[in-house]
Protein backbone atom coordinates (compact mmCIF):
# COMPACT_ATOMS: atom_id res chain seq x y z
CA UNK A 1 0.00 0.00 0.00
CA UNK A 2 1.17 3.55 -0.69
CA UNK A 3 -0.28 7.04 -0.56
CA UNK A 4 -1.75 6.76 -3.92
CA UNK A 5 -3.34 3.52 -3.37
CA UNK A 6 -5.39 5.86 -0.31
CA UNK A 7 -6.03 8.58 -2.95
CA UNK A 8 -7.42 6.61 -5.57
CA UNK A 9 -9.79 5.35 -3.16
CA UNK A 10 -11.12 9.04 -1.89
CA UNK A 11 -11.00 10.17 -5.42
CA UNK A 12 -13.07 7.56 -6.69
CA UNK A 13 -16.21 7.43 -4.26
CA UNK A 14 -15.73 11.50 -4.12
CA UNK A 15 -16.71 10.93 -7.56
CA UNK A 16 -19.33 8.62 -7.49
CA UNK A 17 -21.15 10.71 -4.69
CA UNK A 18 -20.38 14.16 -6.33
CA UNK A 19 -24.19 15.80 -6.59
CA UNK A 20 -26.23 12.96 -5.40
CA UNK A 21 -29.23 14.35 -3.88
CA UNK A 22 -31.87 12.58 -1.26
CA UNK A 23 -35.47 13.35 -0.08
CA UNK A 24 -34.72 15.55 2.60
CA UNK A 25 -36.49 15.85 6.35
CA UNK A 26 -34.68 17.06 10.06
CA UNK A 27 -33.56 13.36 10.41
CA UNK A 28 -31.58 12.70 6.76
CA UNK A 29 -30.39 16.05 6.96
CA UNK A 30 -28.63 15.95 10.10
CA UNK A 31 -27.19 12.48 9.50
CA UNK A 32 -25.87 13.47 5.94
CA UNK A 33 -24.22 16.83 7.03
CA UNK A 34 -22.77 14.25 9.69
CA UNK A 35 -21.34 11.81 7.46
CA UNK A 36 -20.28 14.20 4.90
CA UNK A 37 -18.29 16.16 7.70
CA UNK A 38 -16.39 12.01 8.29
CA UNK A 39 -15.94 12.06 5.04
CA UNK A 40 -14.18 15.82 5.05
CA UNK A 41 -12.17 14.48 7.73
CA UNK A 42 -10.83 11.52 5.75
CA UNK A 43 -9.95 13.43 3.00
CA UNK A 44 -8.30 15.89 5.16
CA UNK A 45 -6.22 13.02 6.90
CA UNK A 46 -5.45 11.55 3.52
CA UNK A 47 -4.29 15.74 2.37
CA UNK A 48 -2.23 16.02 5.76
CA UNK A 49 -0.41 12.54 5.03
CA UNK A 50 0.46 13.86 1.88
CA UNK A 51 2.47 17.02 3.03
CA UNK A 52 4.03 14.86 6.10
CA UNK A 53 2.10 16.30 8.18
CA UNK A 54 1.02 13.25 10.24
CA UNK A 55 0.99 14.40 13.65
CA UNK A 56 -2.37 16.89 12.81
CA UNK A 57 -3.58 13.82 10.61
CA UNK A 58 -3.60 11.91 13.50
CA UNK A 59 -5.46 14.41 15.36
CA UNK A 60 -8.26 14.25 13.36
CA UNK A 61 -9.03 10.55 13.14
CA UNK A 62 -10.87 10.77 16.47
CA UNK A 63 -12.95 13.73 15.05
CA UNK A 64 -13.98 10.94 12.07
CA UNK A 65 -14.84 8.64 13.98
CA UNK A 66 -16.67 10.79 16.39
CA UNK A 67 -18.59 12.26 13.38
CA UNK A 68 -19.39 9.08 11.85
CA UNK A 69 -20.86 7.62 14.88
CA UNK A 70 -22.84 10.54 15.15
CA UNK A 71 -24.21 10.58 11.86
CA UNK A 72 -25.34 6.75 12.14
CA UNK A 73 -26.77 7.35 15.81
CA UNK A 74 -29.16 10.60 14.21
CA UNK A 75 -29.98 8.09 11.58
CA UNK A 76 -31.04 4.88 12.58
CA UNK A 77 -31.60 5.71 16.86
CA UNK A 78 -32.69 9.60 17.47
CA UNK A 79 -35.98 10.11 19.16
CA UNK A 80 -37.67 12.81 16.52
CA UNK A 81 -37.21 15.04 20.05
CA UNK A 82 -33.41 14.43 19.63
CA UNK A 83 -33.67 15.46 16.71
CA UNK A 84 -35.34 18.75 17.20
CA UNK A 85 -33.25 19.49 19.91
CA UNK A 86 -29.95 19.08 17.72
CA UNK A 87 -31.52 21.50 14.75
CA UNK A 88 -32.25 24.11 17.55
CA UNK A 89 -29.11 24.24 19.16
CA UNK A 90 -29.86 22.51 22.45
CA UNK A 91 -27.32 20.70 24.93
CA UNK A 92 -27.86 16.45 23.77
CA UNK A 93 -25.46 14.50 26.37
CA UNK A 94 -24.17 12.21 23.52
CA UNK A 95 -22.02 9.83 25.72
CA UNK A 96 -19.79 8.02 22.71
CA UNK A 97 -20.48 4.43 24.13
CA UNK A 98 -24.15 5.15 24.77
CA UNK A 99 -24.69 6.29 21.32
CA UNK A 100 -22.19 2.83 20.23
CA UNK A 101 -24.81 0.64 22.32
CA UNK A 102 -27.82 1.99 20.71
CA UNK A 103 -25.97 1.73 17.11
CA UNK A 104 -25.05 -2.17 17.73
CA UNK A 105 -28.19 -2.71 18.36
CA UNK A 106 -29.28 -1.90 14.35
CA UNK A 107 -29.10 -4.15 11.63
CA UNK A 108 -25.50 -3.85 9.94
CA UNK A 109 -23.87 -2.88 13.54
CA UNK A 110 -24.75 -5.77 15.69
CA UNK A 111 -21.76 -7.55 15.12
CA UNK A 112 -20.00 -5.57 17.72
CA UNK A 113 -17.56 -4.10 15.41
CA UNK A 114 -17.92 0.00 16.17
CA UNK A 115 -17.31 -1.18 20.47
CA UNK A 116 -14.43 -3.37 19.29
CA UNK A 117 -13.29 -0.04 17.39
CA UNK A 118 -13.34 2.35 20.48
CA UNK A 119 -11.84 -0.22 22.64
CA UNK A 120 -8.86 -0.94 20.67
CA UNK A 121 -8.24 2.91 19.47
CA UNK A 122 -10.04 4.70 22.19
CA UNK A 123 -6.48 5.70 23.94
CA UNK A 124 -4.49 6.49 20.88
CA UNK A 125 -7.04 8.58 19.77
CA UNK A 126 -7.53 10.64 22.48
CA UNK A 127 -3.52 11.15 22.67
CA UNK A 128 -3.04 11.92 18.98
CA UNK A 129 -6.29 14.47 19.88
CA UNK A 130 -4.83 16.32 22.78
CA UNK A 131 -1.36 16.23 22.13
CA UNK A 132 -0.04 13.48 24.25
CA UNK A 133 2.54 11.14 24.55
CA UNK A 134 2.70 9.39 21.28
CA UNK A 135 2.56 13.09 19.52
CA UNK A 136 5.71 13.98 21.43
CA UNK A 137 7.83 10.79 21.66
CA UNK A 138 7.43 10.54 17.59
CA UNK A 139 8.81 13.83 17.71
CA UNK A 140 11.60 13.36 19.35
CA UNK A 141 14.69 11.74 19.25
CA UNK A 142 17.26 12.10 22.17
CA UNK A 143 18.29 15.29 21.98
CA UNK A 144 16.84 15.94 18.87
CA UNK A 145 13.49 16.96 17.56
CA UNK A 146 12.01 15.07 14.65
CA UNK A 147 8.92 13.92 12.54
CA UNK A 148 10.20 11.10 11.26
CA UNK A 149 8.84 8.85 13.62
CA UNK A 150 5.72 9.90 12.24
CA UNK A 151 6.10 8.54 8.62
CA UNK A 152 6.33 5.11 10.01
CA UNK A 153 3.02 5.21 10.93
CA UNK A 154 1.20 6.39 7.90
CA UNK A 155 0.00 3.27 6.56
CA UNK A 156 -1.79 2.91 9.70
CA UNK A 157 -3.73 6.19 10.35
CA UNK A 158 -4.62 6.14 6.32
CA UNK A 159 -5.96 2.69 6.97
CA UNK A 160 -8.16 3.26 9.85
CA UNK A 161 -9.16 6.53 8.10
CA UNK A 162 -10.09 4.64 5.00
CA UNK A 163 -12.04 2.29 7.33
CA UNK A 164 -14.03 4.97 8.82
CA UNK A 165 -15.03 5.88 5.55
CA UNK A 166 -15.98 3.01 4.30
CA UNK A 167 -18.89 3.27 6.91
CA UNK A 168 -19.85 6.83 6.26
CA UNK A 169 -20.37 5.97 2.99
CA UNK A 170 -22.43 2.85 3.64
CA UNK A 171 -25.09 5.36 5.03
CA UNK A 172 -24.60 7.79 3.09
CA UNK A 173 -26.16 5.21 0.30
CA UNK A 174 -28.38 4.37 2.46
CA UNK A 175 -29.71 7.67 3.32
CA UNK A 176 -30.30 8.68 -0.79
CA UNK A 177 -31.57 5.15 -1.31
CA UNK A 178 -29.15 3.64 -3.27
CA UNK A 179 -28.08 0.31 -2.39
CA UNK A 180 -26.56 -0.67 -6.06
CA UNK A 181 -24.10 2.24 -5.57
CA UNK A 182 -23.37 1.04 -1.93
CA UNK A 183 -22.61 -2.15 -3.04
CA UNK A 184 -20.50 -0.73 -5.47
CA UNK A 185 -18.46 1.19 -3.62
CA UNK A 186 -17.90 -1.34 -0.95
CA UNK A 187 -16.68 -3.97 -3.67
CA UNK A 188 -13.96 -1.01 -4.86
CA UNK A 189 -12.88 -0.30 -1.22
CA UNK A 190 -11.71 -4.08 -0.86
CA UNK A 191 -10.12 -3.90 -4.45
CA UNK A 192 -7.79 -0.63 -3.32
CA UNK A 193 -7.74 -0.66 0.34
CA UNK A 194 -7.92 -4.36 1.82
CA UNK A 195 -7.01 -5.66 -1.62
CA UNK A 196 -4.82 -9.32 -1.03
CA UNK A 197 -0.68 -8.35 -0.95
Amino acid sequence: MNIEDFESWSKYYQLQLDGVSFEPNGRRRVAMGLLHLSLEHHQSILNLAKCNLFGSSFALLRCQFEALLRGVWFLRCATDTDIKKFIDGKDLDLKVNVLIRDVENTEGYKNGALKRYKTGKWKAMNDYTHGGFFQVSARTQGDEVTGRNLLEHSLWILTESSKLSLLSILDFCFIIEQPKLSDTLSTKYFEIIEKSP
